[in-house]
């Protein structure tokens, strides 16, 4: 067994600072053992101005920028448009190469199904039917305590 001592460094990248978002950030940002930083792709650039925040002002433009500074990438409901051929790239790269973590939080709009046919969608643990568009069925989720807004 090795016990490492240091932070992990997590990469949380959402597309806006939807309800997932907003709760992992706030859990991660407590935790001492994690050091994070977030791209909020529909984000105000100036959020990422000043020495305490926690927010990155562009997503890494090469895989060096990913395997240097990050351990893990948490990547929320983003459109694979947002990223270029060559940061969904590095991404695959980051996790089958360098051996970096990847998570991926499905949402109602982009992730995982807008991912098919990208360097992304062999890594992830579904099949992704190209032109397949997913619906959500049944009741309206419901939740007691209503953190999220949901009736």
């Amino acid at each position: 067994m090795k016990v490492v001592d240091d932070k992990i460094k997590v990469l949380l990248v959402d597309q806006s600072p939807r309800w997932e978002f907003k709760y992992l950030m706030q859990q991660m940002l407590r935790d001492r053992r994690v050091d994070l930083k977030v791209f909020l792709v529909d984000g105000d650039p100036g959020i990422a101005r000043g020495d305490t925040t926690p927010y990155i002002a562009e997503f890494p433009k090469n895989r060096a920028g990913l395997n240097d500074k990050f351990d893990v990438m948490i990547l929320g409901d983003v459109d694979p448009k947002a990223f270029t051929a060559d940061q969904l790239k590095n991404i695959s790269e980051f996790v089958s190469i360098s051996g970096g973590g990847m998570i991926m939080i499905a949402g109602r709009q982009h992730a995982p199904n807008a991912y098919a046919n990208t360097p992304i969608d062999k890594m992830l643990p579904v099949e992704i039917e190209a032109g397949r568009t997913f619906t959500l069925g049944g009741p309206t989720p419901t939740c007691s305590t209503n953190p999220s807004g949901w009736s």
